[in-house]
C-alpha cells in the first residue's frame, strides 16, 4: 500500500482484498516460523539453534506454498479485466516479498529481541 501511496497513485477495494488476502497468508507463515521456535525452544535447545532449526523445518513447505500459490496467481495475468492482473502481481509481489520477510527479516528480528532480554535480564 505504501508504494502504491509513495507513486501518487490509489488502491481500490479489490486491491485492498487482495493484498489482505496476502497478508493473512504471510501471518500465517510467520506464525508457523514462530511456533515451531517456540516448540524448539522448550525441547531445550539455545535460541539461536532453536531458530535454525525452526527455520529448516518450516522453510521448505512455506517457499513451496508460496511458490503454487504465485504460479496459481500468474492465471490472472490472461485476463481482459484491467484489474485482475493488478490484483494477480500484487498477491505475488507480496507474498514473495512475505517469504523473505518470514525466512530472513523475523528471524533476525527473534534474535535481537532474545539478545535484548537476556542483556536485561528478562526472561525469553
Amino acid at each position: 500500500e505504501f508504494a502504491v501511496w509513495l507513486k501518487g497513485g490509489t488502491i481500490n477495494l479489490s486491491e485492498v482484498i487482495a493484498l489482505t488476502i496476502a497478508f493473512g497468508i504471510a501471518i500465517d507463515n510467520a506464525v508457523h516460523v514462530i511456533n515451531v521456535y517456540t516448540s524448539e525452544k522448550r525441547a531445550g535447545f539455545a535460541p539461536d539453534i532453536a531458530l535454525e532449526r525452526a527455520v529448516k523445518e518450516v522453510g521448505p513447505a512455506l517457499g513451496a506454498s508460496t511458490m503454487i500459490i504465485c504460479v496459481a496467481c500468474l492465471v490472472t495475468q490472461i485476463s481482459n479485466l484491467p484489474v485482475v492482473p493488478v490484483l494477480g502481481r500484487l498477491m505475488i509481489a507480496t507474498l514473495i516479498v512475505a517469504l523473505v520477510s518470514n525466512l530472513a527479516v523475523l528471524p533476525a528480528n527473534i534474535l535481537t529481541i532474545n539478545r535484548l532480554m537476556a542483556r536485561f535480564g528478562m526472561r525469553n
